[in-house]
């Protein structure tokens, strides 16, 4: 059976992390068919340069899917494996080979957002396993 390397979600006993595994094909393509991405569809991923982000450009083209992925960091954009990539610089996002914008947009979920000043709190609330998304801290 063919099989290719696709990011999973391992809890054990600890955060959950993303771990590369081998799984054949068809567990891959069922698990994006949940999130509604198909062959021929464009994917656009905001936070491209986070770890679900990159495993989300790491397994669209899988299927199929023509994938776009920003990132606000313009040093980053050489680690995007996207087919378009895009600096997100705040103003608006025009994918010039998709005028009609994407299919899908997938945004990585933000669990709280913290002040800077309140850093301890935040780190408290990753060590007492709390979150269900990013943690964000800022300024």
């Amino acid at each position: 059976m063919k099989t290719m390397r696709a990011a999973v979600c391992v809890r054990a006993g600890g955060p959950e992390v993303l771990e590369l595994r081998e799984l054949p094909v068809p567990a891959v393509r069922e698990g994006w068919r949940a999130v509604g991405v198909a062959r021929g569809e464009r994917l656009l991923i905001r936070g491209g340069t986070s770890s679900v982000g990159m495993a989300a450009a790491s397994i669209a083209p899988a299927l199929g899917a023509e994938t776009a992925a920003t990132t606000r960091r313009r040093h980053k954009a050489a680690a995007l494996v996207a087919d378009h990539v895009l600096v997100d610089d705040g103003g608006p996002l025009t994918i010039e080979a998709w005028p009609e914008g994407p299919d899908h947009v997938l945004h990585p979920h933000v669990d709280r957002v913290f002040s800077v000043d309140d850093v301890a709190e935040a780190h408290r609330y990753l060590e007492d396993d709390q979150a269900t998304g990013k943690v964000v801290l800022v300024p």
